[in-house]
């Protein structure tokens, strides 16, 4: 069984494609609505993945493919140790990133970026596409300089909940998933009267370019928190390096 770490669209696509193999999968998924995304193209555990159970997941597997988002660095970390301790060969894809125009302000932390946006923004608008797992060093800095802001997070019923326990009015919550086109992303800025933008190295796929390429459009600077970097033990960047290391691992089906 491959173990397939995913909650992301290349994680559904390699499970697709392992599955067209004739390999058996187990796809990790966070919530129902990420397993119906994957309608049958693997198994599904559905949950957030606490250590305890992600270890357990990993000592049944033959390998694990990390799939998970850029920023999903715990799971990721988790992942790694556990496959060392027991033997079984782990892989990370890694989305690739895109090159960002020299005018973007790049924020090694979401602390970094919150006080960067609220410079920034003076007095202005902070329109925030980071999720909503990392809000509070957003909501704390606008809150302290009075600076008002916008979170655009998942339409489910949890992430709105968490946006509520953060203090966030309705005016301040856009419930809306991603990525959407350049035109809407330029809309939405221009409706809301975004002072500055605040996003994550999230690759193309992310729709991050069309973000960037929408502040630059409206005239506002835009603030990208990057990458977390990890010492992974091997990455690919393809669904096709993945098939090719399955076949040198040997833990392609036969």
């Amino acid at each position: 069984m491959i173990l397939l770490l995913g909650g992301t669209t290349e994680a559904r696509e390699i499970a697709r494609v392992l599955r067209e193999m004739g390999q058996t999968v187990l796809l990790t998924v966070v919530t129902g609505y990420g397993a119906a995304l994957a309608h049958d193209d693997a198994e599904t555990h559905i949950g957030a993945l606490e250590p305890a159970t992600l270890a357990a997941l990993v000592r049944t597997a033959e390998m694990v493919v990390d799939a998970t988002h850029p920023f999903a660095t715990v799971i990721s970390q988790i992942a790694i140790a556990v496959c060392a301790e027991n033997g079984v060969p782990y892989l990370r894809f890694e989305r690739p990133g895109s090159a960002l125009p020299p005018d973007v302000l790049p924020a090694a932390t979401a602390d970094a970026a919150a006080e960067a946006a609220v410079r920034l923004a003076d007095g202005g608008t902070i329109f925030l596409t980071v999720g909503s797992k990392t809000l509070l060093p957003y909501v704390t800095a606008a809150r302290a300089a009075g600076t008002p802001l916008l979170a655009r997070v998942l339409p489910t019923a949890d992430v709105l909940g968490a946006c509520e326990r953060l203090g966030l009015q309705p005016r301040e919550m856009l419930a809306m998933q991603g990525p959407t086109s350049r035109e809407l992303e330029e809309a939405l800025l221009r409706h809301f009267a975004a002072a500055v933008l605040v996003t994550k190295e999230s690759g193309s796929a992310g729709g991050v370019l069309d973000k960037l390429d929408a502040a630059h459009a409206v005239g506002i600077p835009t603030v990208v928190v990057s990458r977390p970097r990890l010492a992974y033990p091997r990455v690919v960047g393809t669904v096709v390096e993945v098939l090719d290391y399955l076949r040198h691992s040997g833990a392609e089906k036969q």
